[in-house]
């Protein structure tokens, strides 16, 4: 009789013969590396392919939106597949573990990771008859924010009359309005006639009740609302067994749970409502087009669907490089990219054509990449540029500082680390003590510039930029001629930028390989394709033409 025991924190552990551990921390795997008792768990197989998870999550949802009482089902997608891809690879990697070694009888982990890790905990026991002990104790938590809450774009408790949207859309009108955009931080000086498309203009009586002291202020950012997945939904919508019939029940039971939480908040009669709003507001405007910078955040598909419904053009600017096979999974249903795949304004003609062969309206523009003022400081070796993690490995950001400094003299090597600016301050929290640990087992300072630095703006102090995602901080070199490797085992297949001639790094051998070369001619490449296309607001000029 063997327990599997899932460590919550980071502590010395005491080995007993009957337990198997499990960690969720490298830093902690190499502490007592050697030790058979220890596994970690991110080294485990997960089997996850992230487009035909989408794909297949995009492809079901449409179908049941089919059904007119299932409509608005495409709109929780965002909150399925962040999940859902999640909760794959947390129960592949239990299938693999609890597989592997028959021997358990007893599954122990803290009750505080979250719901989508209990869920994946109580399928496995009830698959193989373990029995599942939680306990409440104290989980560090992981780099990639993951927890029981999401916020939503949707704006909540909209006005119940349309007298603000009409007094706007008729000032629109005067001005001899055109394009609406949704707020980007690339959108800078948009020229006339183009215009902001707020959501606030749909909740205008509330504000002004905040403003007067009768309702309390938002406590979330941005003012968005938040969605609870870890409670339990009084409304249940059920999925189509024919349309999920190649997922089990464990993933459906989660999907619809996922599903009923998010109606459970936005009830259909109040998603016709705006959506309506979303309609008058357009076409009492005279609106032509609108440009999103997102394609699958339940607002932006709502508004997707209200100019379909309008007959106006919908176009999408990316907010930054892109997978574009992971951000358009499934295309392959005509009226799916009518309604919920616009006009693509690709960053350069590699990115454009790859969407050309998706057979997906696009073209290519010479994006307004925002370069802060350059910061001079003294001349540094590396900077490091860190990602938190991602859906699969929630503990990516331990994983590379120890990857890099193991692949480098971080004693000799004059060394700076950032992470991208991070408004959550729990995630925050765990990074700086996954931080520390290193520091401490490496016996050395990890110094980190400061969330407001502008990566852009401290580049051209550095020999060399390390970038552990793609990220479009690659662009922001190339622009600024500064070398960059990859440092990335992501099977990342961004087309924006030509894989095969830049420096990718996928072990240690090939970083310190690459830290060698000089030749820098990719940087070129990708300035030439940054910069050749009609730039966005020139392009924005011609649509008010």
């Amino acid at each position: 009789m063997i327990k599997l025991k899932f460590l919550s924190n980071q502590q010395d552990i005491d080995f007993q013969n009957d337990s198997i551990y499990v960690t969720f921390s490298t830093n902690t795997y190499l502490k007592f590396q050697g030790n058979p008792r220890l596994v970690y768990f991110f080294d485990i197989p997960h089997s996850v392919n992230e487009r035909e998870i989408n794909a297949s999550i995009e492809q079901n949802l449409f179908e049941e939106s089919k059904d007119n009482s299932k409509e608005f089902y495409p709109l929780t997608f965002k909150y399925i597949y962040k999940y859902f891809l999640t909760y794959t690879q947390f129960y592949n990697r239990l299938d693999n573990l609890v597989s592997k070694h028959k021997e358990i009888s007893h599954i122990e982990y803290s009750e505080n990771i979250s719901f989508i890790f209990t869920s994946a905990i109580s399928a496995i026991c009830k698959k193989y008859k373990k029995v599942e002990l939680s306990v409440d104790e104290t989980f560090d938590g992981f780099s990639y924010r993951h927890n029981n809450v999401m916020l939503s774009d949707i704006p909540f408790k909209i006005d119940n009359h349309n007298f603000y949207i009409l007094l706007y859309a008729i000032y629109l009108r005067l001005f001899n309005h055109k394009v609406f955009v949704l707020p980007s931080s690339f959108m800078i000086d948009i020229p006339k006639r183009i215009n902001i498309l707020k959501s606030s203009i749909f909740t205008v009586h509330n504000r002004l009740k905040k403003l007067m002291g009768l309702l309390k202020p938002s406590k979330h950012p941005f003012g968005l609302t938040s969605l609870d997945f870890s409670k339990i939904s009084k409304n249940t919508y059920k999925l189509d067994k024919k349309i999920w019939e190649k997922y089990r029940e464990d993933e459906r039971y989660v999907i619809e749970h996922l599903i009923s939480t998010f109606f459970s908040k936005y009830p259909y009669d109040y998603l016709t409502r705006l959506r309506l709003k979303v309609e008058k507001l357009l076409r009492w405007s005279n609106t032509k087009c609108v440009i999103l910078d997102e394609t699958i955040d339940a607002y932006r598909r709502l508004i997707l669907s209200a100019c379909a419904n309008e007959k106006i053009d919908a176009e999408f600017v990316p907010h930054g490089i892109i997978s574009e096979k992971i951000q358009f999974s499934f295309t392959e249903n005509d009226d799916y990219n009518h309604r919920y795949i616009p006009k693509i304004l690709a960053w350069n003609d590699y990115s454009y054509r790859y969407f050309e062969k998706m057979k997906l309206e696009s073209l290519p523009i010479s994006f307004p990449i925002n370069i802060s003022p350059y910061k001079k400081n003294k001349p540094k070796d590396i900077l490091v540029l860190l990602s938190y993690g991602d859906r699969v490995n929630l503990n990516q950001f331990e994983e590379d500082i120890i990857k890099i400094l193991n692949s480098v003299d971080y004693k000799n090597t004059k060394i700076d680390w950032k992470i991208h600016h991070n408004i959550f301050s729990d995630s925050n929290d765990i990074m700086n003590k996954q931080k520390k640990r290193i520091e401490q087992k490496y016996n050395t300072n990890i110094n980190f510039l400061d969330h407001e630095v502008k990566s852009s703006s401290v580049m051209k102090n550095y020999n060399v930029v390390i970038f552990t995602t793609y990220t479009t901080g690659i662009y922001e070199a190339a622009l600024l001629n500064v070398p960059f490797i990859i440092y990335s085992n992501e099977n990342e297949e961004c087309h924006g930028i030509q894989v095969e001639f830049i420096p990718i790094a996928k072990n240690e051998n090939d970083f310190r390989n690459l830290l060698k070369q000089d030749n820098n001619d990719y940087l070129v490449d990708i300035r030439k394709s940054l910069t050749k296309n009609i730039t966005l607001n020139k392009y924005l000029l011609n649509k008010c033409a």
